[in-house]
């Protein structure tokens, strides 16, 4: 089996035999515990994103809500079969205040189970959301490729000081922890300026809640006219810069399920081509 090249070269990399069989053997654990880990029909989304990190080869990979880590061992799996690239992943972990919270835990558990904790050591992490989290992802053998990073996570001065501590650009940013248009809007202010040139944005939930999906798309179509609206607040010159040099790209990804969380919004960014020629005086 052969890895995809590295960036910029036409050789392919081939894994060694036993880190092939390693491989096959994470994979084979993850398929056993995703079902149970699966509460919002994420699966399909979680195997579009490992194949999507597998083709793009991000270095620096961000997420905002890791729940009960579904997306992100999926998205572990792929940095690991790209021997390259790492994931911050940041949550409060806070115990559970709603019958929703009980859920992610409850589902945590019973993925465990399938990777052989006894009801005993399930009991002494329990209290813990970020403690099953973290051995979920010990068990898998992706921690290598994994920060699990504690911090609430509050937008009102910057993204979280977790998630910064690549202190490199951001290849590819989810944000699963709220969609209302206001968090989005001030998301989407804070973190552009931090992205790569060539980026992805995904934002759960954001094409199902129609007041997000309105703010996206109105967004995109100003963003791509080299446009910042003035709802869109005070921006710095590194927004402005960011916006006016780059191309945008809204897609709706919809899960075939009933519920409003059964949606995923995806803001592909492209450098804007310098010989097109640049609009002026807009920005």
């Amino acid at each position: 089996m052969a890895a995809l090249a590295e960036s910029g070269s036409s050789r392919p990399q081939r894994i060694p035999a036993g880190a092939d069989r390693r491989l096959r053997r994470i994979r084979a654990e993850l398929e056993k515990i995703s079902p149970a880990l699966d509460l919002f029909g994420t699966l399909p989304f979680a195997r579009f994103i490992r194949s999507l990190i597998r083709k793009r080869r991000p270095r620096t990979v961000v997420e905002l809500g890791t729940g009960c880590g579904l997306c992100t061992f999926w998205i572990a799996l792929a940095l690991r079969e790209n021997e390259s690239g790492h994931l911050w992943t940041v949550d409060d972990y806070s115990l559970p205040t709603s019958p929703l919270d009980s859920r992610l835990v409850f589902a945590s558990l019973a993925a465990l189970r399938f990777v052989g904790l006894d009801c005993e050591q399930q009991n002494r992490i329990a209290a813990d959301p970020g403690a099953l989290v973290a051995e979920l992802c010990a068990r898998l053998e992706l921690d290598r490729e994994i920060s699990l990073l504690r911090e609430t996570i509050d937008l009102a001065s910057d993204l979280p000081a977790a998630a910064l501590q690549a202190n490199a650009p951001i290849d590819i940013l989810f944000s699963d922890f709220r969609h209302d248009p206001e968090t989005v809007r001030v998301l989407l202010a804070r973190a552009l300026p931090r992205m790569a040139g060539d980026a992805s944005v995904f934002i759960d939930s954001a094409s199902t809640h129609p007041p997000t999906l309105h703010l996206m798309e109105s967004l995109v179509a100003d963003f791509d006219e080299q446009r910042l609206p003035e709802w869109f607040g005070p921006a710095d010159s590194q927004l402005r810069d960011f916006v006016r040099h780059h191309r945008f790209k809204l897609t709706h990804l919809l899960r075939d399920i009933p519920g409003h969380q059964t949606s995923t919004s995806w803001l592909k960014i492209e450098r804007r081509d310098p010989t097109a020629g640049a609009r002026s005086g807009v920005l």
